[in-house]
């Protein structure tokens, strides 16, 4: 997945080339743009809400990228404008952030700041619009900044856990020889397949013993034709049965084990009529 950004340029950088700038982050607030051999200082802002980009691919709309972050770039009156607003408060900007401003933010809980042995609440508020970083990006929303970078507690013992098992199962895939997927349905057809043909078979069998009875008594006519039309209303209600059976499976294998025993079925019949 890419990585993006929001770039604000100033007024006289609207029209440059950015394939002739050069960004360098120094560190997680200041950036600074190089462009033909002249150094632009800027500030990253962390948007309040998240920001997705996409891409229209074959008339689909395909996420590509969380945005995470608004660069905006200062020119040089901007700078020195800025610095004389902020000389009298408590502000952090690229012009007062240091290593001092860091360790003294780190020693203090939550949006706080330690001066003199006394704690103030350090408060970045945008009344200008066009100081405001976040214009025509998202409608304003309240604390949604506060809740958006909120620190959630998690455990250690728990995150550790779910590693190791991800670990352990990627460690097996790459073991696996052979990769094989099991349907239980498949199973279940091939043993229907299999009982039917056996209920056949045995069925056939009862057949062939009754025609070897029926044989014994070509003398009795009468005997003969009743059991001809008993034999008869057999097969008549078993070939319904497996037309039933057949128009029911949609079993590549049974359609063509249910068309044989019609086909037999029927030959069975012909003798009859």
């Amino acid at each position: 997945m890419e990585q993006q950004f929001v770039l604000r340029l100033p007024q006289e950088l609207q029209h440059i080339n950015l394939e002739e700038c050069e960004l360098e982050k120094l560190d997680d607030i200041n950036v600074n743009l190089i462009y033909k051999n002249k150094i632009y200082h800027g500030l990253i802002h962390r948007p309040p809400t998240v920001i997705e980009s996409h891409k229209v691919i074959d008339n689909k709309l395909y996420k590509i990228s969380d945005i995470s972050a608004i660069i905006r770039i200062y020119c040089d009156n901007e700078i020195n404008v800025l610095n004389e607003e902020n000389n009298n408060k408590d502000i952090k900007t690229f012009a007062n952030y240091n290593e001092e401003n860091i360790k003294e933010e780190n020693d203090v809980k939550g949006h706080y700041l330690s001066k003199n042995n006394s704690y103030t609440k350090r408060k970045i508020s945008f009344k200008d619009p066009e100081e405001c970083p976040y214009e025509c990006l998202t409608p304003p929303m309240k604390w949604c900044k506060d809740r958006r970078f909120k620190k959630v507690e998690m455990k250690l013992e728990l995150v550790e856990e779910i590693e190791k098992k991800v670990n352990d199962l990627l460690a097996r895939d790459a073991e696996a020889i052979k990769v094989e997927v099991i349907h239980s349905h498949d199973e279940e057809l091939d043993e229907i397949a299999a009982d039917l043909e056996n209920e056949l078979e045995n069925e056939f069998d009862d057949l062939d013993i009754q025609e070897e009875n029926d044989g014994e008594k070509n003398t009795e006519d009468e005997s003969q034709r009743l059991l001809n039309l008993q034999a008869k209303d057999e097969i008549t209600k078993k070939l319904e049965e497996k037309e039933g059976l057949l128009a029911k499976t949609t079993h590549p294998v049974l359609k063509k084990k249910f068309s044989e025993e019609i086909r037999i079925l029927k030959e069975e019949l012909k003798k009859y009529t």
